[in-house]
């Protein structure tokens, strides 16, 4: 039976990557809450698509229409592609709406090529937090390459979160008006991979991060806390 997922199978072998077991373990006690979140999912599915969906389907529709109108207008990958010199592995990047997500991360990866984000309200900030996400995507073989490298995940998810960012405002040229959970210590990496640029302005995406995660390491690392499941609205 699982022969016919082969094709998702590989298309998820894009995407993710081994996480260290220290921090998998560190996780364990948590196994019966999720365990217990995913049976609140299968009592609720029912009730939800008899009562609610038509109703969310309505609302995300015309959420997907305007968002649609706006990323017609702004080619997301035709800017980060030059910008990094890394090429998108598919010929589109789909967005999957949900409202479940809202009070919580705005974005949940199902792969390389496809995204389950909570619009909000405000279409710019949506807009602008898709440009984020589609800079962790092109830029997350980095991530897994800092992760043979260096043994902090948090300290090297942190950077490549950050670097994302770093690399989102200059893809827009303007303001954003999302920030960094304060536990990504945005600020700190920023300057760290302006010190790089100064240094090598052609410095390629590889090398910023590895340069200032090296930088990060001699510098100490901060103190560990488990940050906020990506950025917030």
């Amino acid at each position: 039976m699982l022969e016919r997922y082969d094709g998702a199978f590989s298309r998820l072998r894009l995407w993710l990557y081994d996480v260290q077991p220290a921090w998998l373990a560190g996780h364990a006690h948590l196994r019966d809450a999720v365990q217990r979140l995913a049976e609140v999912y299968l009592r609720c599915w029912r009730p939800y698509r008899e009562t609610a969906f038509e109703t969310e389907h309505a609302r995300l529709e015309e959420d997907a229409r305007r968002i649609n109108a706006s990323l017609r207008t702004v080619d997301l990958i035709g800017r980060w592609e030059p910008l990094t010199g890394i090429v998108f592995k598919f010929d589109r990047y789909e967005i999957v709406l949900s409202n479940a997500l809202e009070g919580g991360p705005n974005a949940n990866s199902l792969g390389y090529e496809r995204n389950l984000y909570y619009p909000g309200a405000d279409l710019e900030r949506a807009v602008q937090f898709i440009s984020h996400e589609t800079g962790t995507h092109l830029l997350v073989d980095l991530f897994k390459a800092a992760m043979r490298d260096h043994p902090d995940f948090l300290q090297v998810y942190r950077a490549y979160e950050c670097l994302a960012h770093f690399y989102s405002r200059r893809v827009l040229s303007e303001p954003l008006l999302y920030e960094m959970p304060a536990a990504y210590e945005y600020d700190r990496f920023g300057q760290l991979y302006e010190t790089v640029l100064r240094a090598d302005p052609a410095a390629a995406p590889a090398r910023l991060l590895e340069a200032t995660l090296r930088l990060g390491d001699r510098q100490g690392a901060p103190p560990e806390a488990p940050p906020e499941p990506g950025p917030r609205r």
